[in-house]
């Protein structure tokens, strides 16, 4: 942007000669290290948050608790949006449990999704502490949910009054509380700039940091 600026203002210099001038170069380089670029600092740490799942052990028969946690983990995992949670269902089509791993394919809606794409399915691998195993919290909501659940596919359902489809704006209701109990004030839409974030300040997948 700079040699374009330069080159712009020196109308009776051919640009190609600014472009490739040593001085310009030298004095383009003093200024990049001058005032270097601000590195772009993520919403929150997601670190925090995995501390703070990893110490706290919800219920596991508790239905709002697991599903809580189930949802936490997943976003973190993933780093998609939390609409995105209301398109897993756990019915045979769309839900393979491999043992070492589970294999969520989510139903079509995604904000991402169009005629000639839908998003990709969701493979989940286990961790080494329960508290954060996706494996295990997924597994766990949807037996503790089947009987409620009925004929809804839905992997999250309400877990107060009537049984239905966890709309986002429940599930991001559950997702807002446990940051905050994390000590993190963020929307729930704060996850996946958090998580890409991250990856990219860090170098390395969210998986890695669950793992």
């Amino acid at each position: 942007m700079h040699k374009s600026v330069i080159s712009t203002i020196c109308e009776t210099i051919s640009s190609a000669k600014i472009s490739s001038s040593h001085i310009v170069k030298h004095v383009l380089k003093a200024i990049s290290i001058a005032k270097p670029p601000t590195p772009k600092i993520p919403i929150w740490d997601a670190r925090v948050v995995i501390k703070h799942l990893k110490f706290v052990s919800p219920d596991p028969t508790s239905l709002y608790e697991v599903s809580r946690r189930t949802a936490m983990l997943l976003l973190l995992a993933s780093g998609r949006r939390v609409h995105d949670l209301t398109l897993l269902h756990c019915d045979a089509n769309h839900f393979v449990d491999n043992s070492d791993s589970i294999t969520l394919t989510p139903t079509f809606g995604s904000t991402t999704d169009s005629r000639s794409h839908c998003q990709s399915d969701w493979i989940l691998s286990a961790a080494p502490e329960r508290n954060i195993d996706p494996i295990f919290w997924v597994r766990t909501l949807k037996e503790i949910s089947d009987k409620s659940r009925g004929q809804k596919p839905n992997l999250f359902i309400t877990t107060r009054g009537p049984v239905k489809p966890a709309t986002p704006t429940i599930i991001g209701g559950w997702v807002k509380k446990v940051l905050y109990e994390a000590g993190i004030q963020a929307s729930p839409g704060s996850f996946r700039s958090a998580v890409s974030s991250l990856n990219w300040l860090e170098k390395y997948h969210i998986n890695d940091i669950l793992n």
